[in-house]
C-alpha cells in the first residue's frame, strides 16, 4: 500500500482513491486535485480577466483536457489571448514555443475567444 492511499487525506472533497478511480474511469470531470493555477475570476483586467474566467466556467472541458495534454498547453492557449486575433506572425510565435501542445490548446484558445467577444 502506498502512504497516501491508506490515510484520510481529502483535496476538494476527493481521496486519493476516488481521485485515482475517476483518472481510471476516464472521467470528464478528472483533473488536478489542489491549487487552481489560475489567478481567482475577477483579479485581471479586461481580455485576460475574460479569459481566465472562461477557462473556470464556460471552457472548463477545454481547460481540464488543454491541463492533462501538459507540453505547455495551456501556456500556449494564454500567449495567444494576448495577441491580436488577426495577428498570424504572433499566434504563430505562441505555437513554435510550445510544439507539444496541440490540439487541445487550440480548442482552449477558441473557446476563450468565442466566449470574451472583447479579447483584441
Amino acid at each position: 500500500d502506498h502512504v497516501l492511499m491508506a490515510g484520510p487525506y481529502v483535496a476538494d472533497g476527493q481521496t486519493v482513491p476516488q481521485w485515482i478511480a475517476a483518472m481510471q474511469a476516464d472521467d470528464p470531470a478528472w483533473g488536478t486535485v489542489g491549487p487552481s493555477p489560475l489567478p481567482a475570476c475577477g483579479t485581471l483586467a479586461a481580455c485576460d480577466q475574460c479569459a481566465v474566467c472562461a477557462a473556470q466556467r464556460d471552457c472548463a472541458a477545454e481547460y481540464g483536457a488543454c491541463e492533462r495534454q501538459g507540453g505547455g498547453c495551456v501556456e500556449a492557449a494564454v500567449c495567444g489571448l494576448r495577441c491580436a486575433r488577426d495577428d498570424n506572425a504572433c499566434l504563430g510565435a505562441c505555437v513554435a514555443a510550445f510544439p507539444q501542445a496541440g490540439a487541445p490548446a487550440v480548442a482552449l484558445y477558441q473557446c476563450a475567444i468565442a466566449t470574451c467577444p472583447a479579447c483584441p
